[in-house]
């Protein structure tokens, strides 16, 4: 298994570096230039219902990447990959619910290592400008696994490809 990886884009290189989830049962790759978020900008940034997630950023606040997970009711008849689809449908709603001002831009779905990976990317609004968001979801060991990829919307084109490389790097 691959420990690091360069990401080429246009505009330069990434270094991506294999990171260790053992409580979700995997591992990925991220950026290395994502530090963990300190216990003040946790408090700062996440709502209390989101202090226990993994979550990371740059030294600028650019990009980010916040990690959950949520135990599933597994009172249904319902494969994975068809309670992964269920389950982006229920989150897209309540997304929408939540904040009707966000702009979807495409959903796509994406078999990584024998889990579905379904990927809803969208803009949200933000005080000093649009953010880019890849929002994923997946479930495993009846977790439902789900996380966001965030970056001010300038940088969109060359994160959105690192994201998307990021994800391709899930080891289960």
């Amino acid at each position: 298994m691959e420990t690091s990886y360069t990401v080429k884009t246009p505009k330069g290189e990434f270094s991506l570096k294999r990171e260790g989830f053992t409580e979700l049962g995997f591992t990925m790759c991220l950026p290395e230039f994502l530090a963990d978020l300190s216990e003040d900008e946790r408090r700062e940034k996440l709502p209390a219902s989101q202090q226990s997630a993994v979550a990371k950023t740059d030294s600028d606040s650019r990009v980010s990447f916040v990690l959950h997970q949520a135990n599933i009711d597994m009172k249904h008849d319902l494969d994975d990959d068809a309670l992964t689809t269920s389950l982006m449908a229920e989150q897209k709603q309540a997304i929408s619910r939540l904040a009707p001002g966000y702009r979807y831009c495409e959903t796509l779905s994406k078999k990584i290592n024998d889990h579905t990976v379904i990927c809803l990317e969208f803009i949200s609004n933000a005080l000093d400008g649009d953010l880019y968001n890849i929002f994923f979801l997946l479930v495993h060991e009846g977790r439902m696994i789900f996380g966001t990829f965030s970056c001010k919307f300038e940088d969109a084109g060359e994160m959105n490809y690192v994201f998307l490389m990021c994800l391709n790097t899930l080891q289960f």
